[in-house]
């Protein structure tokens, strides 16, 4: 019995805090060929996690995958802790290896450092793109950046707004767009309807951890905003025109344990009509 528990307690560490580094293709005709082989490397839900004093295996990964952009999909800190040196520590080493853009998750909005947190951010150069949109350049060439702050930042007065706040927010954020390839960063899969209906090609989202625990074959079994067996827990997902890629991020919140659900980074490079991808 004592040699069991060891050996779980064993797995259940390494399944917490092994790195892996997921790398994905993705093509669309209204990528210009500038932009072919543009890398993005997402990171999510870091909740405060360590990976190594002063995040140095985390940071080593980033490093190595050479990306072009970073983007932050919320909730890098977590509201039951305080501290958010963890957060810190990964973003001021993000903004030195290639531009970092961040948008706000749940944990953010609940939290009494959030405000702290952005401004340290801001200081670092971390572009915080809630309810923003920003095109990127290369020679003549762009794509439109674009990122939704949680729902829960949402004040009562817009929520009693006539019709759907995050709705029209989306909504106008992808007109800004100038009929360029467009890449939403959002926390939340759930809300993936609404980003299909609102138009967007590209969509990061987080959130989910993977389903916390996955049953090979299967999937994941419980997700914040999708209860059990959620649909939308890690990969891609199609419908009409919008693919939305869902990582499942890197620490924990509540519940503690990752079970057949290593922390992920997602590394997604992109191709042009003129190229397999």
């Amino acid at each position: 019995m004592l040699l069991f528990i060891i050996i779980l307690l064993i797995f259940g560490y390494w399944q917490d805090k092994d790195l892996v580094l997921s790398q994905v293709e993705y093509s669309n005709e209204s990528i210009d060929q500038a932009f072919d082989g543009y890398r993005i490397l997402q990171v999510s839900d870091l909740h405060n996690s360590y990976f190594g004093s002063h995040q140095q295996r985390l940071i080593e990964m980033v490093k190595k995958s050479r990306p072009d952009m970073i983007i932050i999909t919320g909730d890098l800190l977590d509201c039951r802790q305080e501290n958010i040196d963890a957060a810190m520590d990964f973003a001021c080493a993000a903004v030195e290896i290639a531009p970092t853009y961040f948008v706000t998750g749940n944990h953010e909005a609940a939290s009494d450092q959030y405000q702290l947190l952005k401004k340290q951010l801001t200081e670092i150069g971390v572009i915080i793109l809630d309810n923003r949109q920003m095109l990127i350049e290369r020679g003549n060439s762009r794509l439109s950046l674009m990122g939704v702050a949680d729902p829960l930042f949402a004040t009562v007065e817009q929520l009693a707004q006539e019709g759907n706040y995050y709705q029209q927010t989306l909504e106008s954020l992808i007109s800004q767009g100038d009929g360029t390839f467009n890449i939403l960063l959002a926390h939340r899969p759930e809300d993936f309807a609404l980003y299909v209906n609102c138009g967007a090609d590209l969509v990061f989202c987080g959130h989910a951890h993977g389903g916390q625990i996955r049953i090979p074959l299967i999937g994941g079994v419980y997700a914040p905003g999708q209860g059990y067996w959620p649909k939308y827990t890690s990969g891609f997902y199609y419908e009409g025109n919008t693919t939305m890629v869902v990582s499942r991020g890197l620490g924990n919140s509540l519940f503690p344990i990752r079970v057949f659900n290593r922390p992920q980074l997602l590394l997604l490079t992109l191709h042009s009509k003129n190229s397999e991808g």
